[in-house]
């Protein structure tokens, strides 16, 4: 239950895009808000470096934060885990700069290991699931849902998960909030 805080913030896959992250966040962090971070980090954008540099030292361990995994970050589960990676973005730009920033497994283990499939919590009257891919209903119990569901998402990149979340969700009470697509 979230309610005690003044406002839950939920921020977009960020992909190495260093600037608006640092404009929003220019004050800092409030204490009476939580920050939920939806994911994809790293990727597709110019500060890989900054970025990871600004996770490690703003998201880790406090309590009105949580850091949901997003599918890039299976980029660097693999890489830890000396897994191929066919993703050339991640290998040819960011695998590099991390290496320039003096990144290495620790940092790598340690950023993994904040990270949530998915989150459940209720703000006031409202219940809310997030997650980073998107799922298209909220079964009973999680526990069947495969990791990688959460990550990446139900269904092929462009089926309509609201539409079909909406319409299965909403007169039971739920709101999902994803990054990843839309």
């Amino acid at each position: 239950d979230l309610s005690a805080y003044k406002a839950v913030i939920h921020v977009g896959d960020i992909h190495s895009c260093f600037e608006p992250l640092a404009e929003f966040f220019k004050e800092g962090f409030q204490d009476d808000y939580y920050y939920i971070f939806l994911g994809d980090f790293l990727d597709r954008g110019l500060h890989t470096k900054e970025v990871i540099q600004w996770v490690q030292g703003h998201l880790f361990d406090k309590e009105n934060i949580s850091i949901i995994y997003g599918n890039h970050e299976l980029y660097l589960r693999d890489m830890l885990l000396g897994h191929p990676i066919h993703y050339t973005e991640f290998t040819h730009i960011t695998q590099p700069a991390l290496q320039d920033a003096g990144i290495g497994p620790e940092e790598i283990t340690q950023l993994l290991q904040q990270l949530k499939d998915v989150m459940l919590y209720q703000y006031g009257d409202k219940r809310v699931v997030v997650n980073h891919g998107g799922i298209p209903r909220l079964p009973d119990t999680l526990l069947p849902i495969p990791s990688e569901i959460f990550w990446k998402g139900a269904g092929v990149y462009d089926h309509p998960v609201d539409q079909v979340f909406h319409d299965n969700m909403t007169s039971q009470g739920w709101i999902q909030i994803h990054g990843h697509r839309n």
